[in-house]
């Protein structure tokens, strides 16, 4: 099993003054343009790790410490959602083709056992969970950003929470933390798009129920 990640919101550790000012970067571009930088090679071979560094590497621009220009294929100095797709193209011939599904479902553990309230996803009385998927292997899996609102947390399917990848056997793993609890509980919607190696896609929505 991958190990899981927190993708959602990452913390930041506060600073000695002097050294956030001597390692301060460059405010990111407002304007992608296409091979402003040099481009990398979208020819060469792929294994599954180069798809993981990748995933690492997702929505950071040139100069940040985890841009990595080998999977800057267009050339914008920041890796995108379009730069996945020659590596995915690459881990064709060693991925097996099968139907495009995916499961979901919380971490044994964490799901609330006995009567509760009915819910599509999971119910849970904790505040971060681990959510277990499945779907095609060697695809990527891009997560979408949550934000709070009136006791829900919410998606906004733009899917730039961060990227996890399925192993070979298909399986993923991504941490979430729900929304804080009320008298009535409280909503939290995960979303994923997944990309496999042979351009399938699919976008889902796994709500969880956050129970007091």
């Amino acid at each position: 099993m991958i190990e899981s990640r927190l993708r959602r919101r990452p913390g930041v550790e506060f600073l000695d003054a002097r050294i956030v000012l001597s390692t301060v970067l460059p405010p990111p571009p407002t304007h992608l343009i296409p091979g402003q930088y040099p481009s990398a090679d979208a020819h060469r071979p792929f294994t599954p790790s180069d798809l993981q560094a990748y995933a690492a590497a997702y929505e950071t621009y040139a100069g940040e410490p985890n841009f990595t220009p080998q999977y800057d294929f267009n050339g914008t100095g920041f890796i995108g959602q379009n730069d996945a797709t020659p590596i995915l193209r690459g881990l064709a011939a060693i991925t097996p083709r099968e139907p495009l599904r995916l499961k979901l479902a919380l971490a044994p553990g964490e799901q609330v056992s006995g009567h509760h309230p009915a819910n599509s996803g999971g119910v849970t009385r904790d505040g971060v969970v681990t959510i277990i998927g499945k779907t095609t292997p060697n695809s990527i899996i891009f997560t979408d950003s949550l934000t709070s609102k009136a006791g829900q947390v919410l998606i906004n399917f733009k899917f730039q929470g961060g990227a996890v990848v399925s192993d070979s056997q298909g399986n993923f793993e991504d941490q979430v933390g729900l929304g804080k609890v009320n008298r009535g509980g409280s909503l939290t919607s995960a979303a994923y798009l997944i990309r496999t190696p042979f351009g399938q896609q699919l976008v889902r929505a796994f709500p969880i129920r956050r129970l007091p």
